[in-house]
């Protein structure tokens, strides 16, 4: 699973404590959301999931993103709010 533009990743905490193996991703900074990733690996844990957090910048060429992400392909995407803050210019739009 990932989740694109999560913010504190409440979606991916949830999916990794029910078992999925989850890339959960932010813009920097990512304190916030790895901070939440350490709150809750011991329950995701338990769940049999695994959560990794990293970044992920729309600013990328888009042949760079799954690279940097490591992991893929991905069976379930999720994101919200996820075109906010992207430039109608950006490559993504074309």
């Amino acid at each position: 699973l990932l989740e694109m533009g999560a913010g504190l990743g409440l979606p991916s905490f949830v999916a990794g404590a029910l078992g999925a193996r989850v890339v959960v991703t932010e813009k920097e900074p990512l304190d916030l959301l790895r901070r939440e990733a350490a709150r809750n690996k011991a329950t995701v844990e338990r769940g049999g999931g695994e959560v990794q957090a990293l970044e992920l910048d729309w600013e990328w060429p888009p042949e760079e993103i799954l690279p940097r992400l490591g992991r893929g392909p991905f069976d379930v995407v999720l994101g919200c709010d996820i075109l906010a803050g992207v430039k109608s210019a950006s490559r993504h739009f074309r």
